[in-house]
């Protein structure tokens, strides 16, 4: 082999090895993505739960679904999923998070198995979580102050009497469709606000001492802060009644099937309705 043949040779040999370099680094960057991917959006299913003997949860603050008082957690969400875990011996996990947005992103990237709150059953909320079967069922109001200083002393009670005014709901609440829909359903414009990190019962005590005008509420927490602020009216009814469950990730089935399971047979008992009656049948 002369010279020349040397060098043909081996630019050859460099441009093979090149190629196979640049193939290689493609194949690993591929392989990196989807392992970033699959990490992003890894979840648990029940099987996992089991062998990891805890349940993760992720719950707002609030009077009705889960609280605090002389150091016991109390609640109808805590005290049912409570049961759920005892029932299959797991260790319950509990995080504070009023943000429904940071709840659904936690859900699905398997920080949380399961969003406990007055969840509503909607097709926008489909498109991202899982549902269990429903436990509840409630509807939509409006919080405004009996003596409506913003319509003449008379509150609200006709969704046309809607068009102009601002209504105030929680960030990210899923009722936010639902306030479209009217819109959209009897062709009035009106306003919709968010106070930041503001939760539906302040709202509520927001229009009790007059500082905003109207909120929205679903009718359970707006049924126990009259309680408290019977100066507001809840009155008015915006839609119709709304299937409220627990949410979780799409793939995780088994869990979803077992909760499904345990609740059909749960609700059924006397302990579900003594628990229902204890939060909600408000005196």
């Amino acid at each position: 082999m002369d010279f020349l043949q040397l060098i043909r040779h081996t630019a050859a040999k460099w441009r093979f090895l090149k190629k196979w370099y640049f193939w290689v680094s493609v194949a690993l960057l591929i392989a990196a993505i989807a392992l970033l991917v699959a990490f992003l959006n890894r979840y648990r299913d029940f099987e996992d739960i089991v062998d990891d003997k805890e349940l993760n949860v992720a719950t707002e603050y609030s009077s009705i679904g889960y609280f605090v008082e002389d150091g016991t957690m109390k609640g109808f969400q805590y005290e049912l999923v409570k049961r759920f875990a005892d029932q299959h011996g797991l260790a319950l996990n509990i995080t504070v998070e009023d943000d429904l947005e940071r709840c659904i992103v936690g859900v699905n990237k398997g920080v949380y198995d399961l969003i406990l709150r007055n969840l509503p059953v909607t097709v926008e909320l489909r498109r991202r979580i899982a549902f269990s079967d429903p436990i509840l069922t409630s509807r939509l109001v409006l919080v405004q102050l009996s003596d409506n200083v913003y319509n003449e002393g008379v509150p609200l009670r006709n969704s046309l009497d809607l068009d102009g005014i601002t209504v105030y709901a929680v960030e990210h609440s899923p009722y936010l469709p639902r306030l479209n829909h009217i819109r959209e359903e009897i062709g009035v414009e009106f306003q919709v606000a968010h106070i930041s990190g503001a939760d539906t019962e302040l709202l509520i005590a927001m229009v009790s001492r007059g500082e905003i005008p109207y909120a929205v509420s679903d009718e359970f927490t707006a049924r126990l802060c009259k309680v408290y602020y019977p100066e507001i009216d809840i009155a008015m009814v915006l839609g119709f009644q709304q299937f409220q469950a627990w949410g979780m990730n799409k793939r995780a089935s088994a869990l979803q099937t077992e909760i499904n399971s345990w609740l059909k047979e749960f609700k059924q008992t006397k302990d579900f309705r003594d628990l229902y009656r204890k939060y909600y049948k408000i005196k």
